[in-house]
């Protein structure tokens, strides 16, 4: 009963932990998406500010001319470390998902494994009450001055 009761305790420690180890894996999953979302919204802003200059590079000139190129060029370039960055988010939610999915399996383990321990407790604990009366209606028997069969003499009526 007591290695029953440790195991228990264990199971139970376990589950708390992978509960708690679920909620940081949602949470990166959640950030991970958030991230993939405003990454792809600056890159999509970056490539429509890049072509709504480059409209503008026929009418200009000189300085003017360089700067709607420079400003082009970084707003191309802020797509592309967007696009890059956005790339990055999608693998870092995939293995969010992958160790949510691990934690959910563990979790279900460890559920079952509890559930058979405690069968196994209430298995042990019909069992010693089973026992115990055949004993408790002996003494009650011998208390009354009743023998039969049930004593430990053997003696029937």
């Amino acid at each position: 009963m007591q290695a029953d009761k440790r195991r228990l305790a264990l199971l139970n420690r376990q589950c708390r932990i992978k509960a708690i180890e679920r909620k940081l894996a949602v949470r990166s999953l959640s950030e991970a998406l958030a991230e993939q979302a405003r990454m792809q919204d600056i890159a999509r802003r970056s490539r429509d500010m890049a072509s709504n200059r480059k409209a503008q590079l026929n009418a200009a000139a000189g300085d003017e001319l360089r700067q709607l190129i420079t400003f082009s060029a970084t707003m191309r370039a802020l797509s592309r470390d967007a696009d890059t960055a956005s790339g990055t988010a999608e693998n870092q939610a995939h293995i969010a998902r992958q160790d949510i999915t691990r934690i959910d399996s563990t979790l279900e383990r460890l559920a079952e494994k509890t559930r058979t321990t405690h069968r196994r407790v209430e298995t042990r604990q019909h069992i010693a009450r089973a026992s115990a009366q055949p004993a408790l209606a002996r003494n009650l028997l011998r208390q009354q001055g009743n023998p039969t069969r049930l004593s430990d003499e053997g003696g029937t009526r």
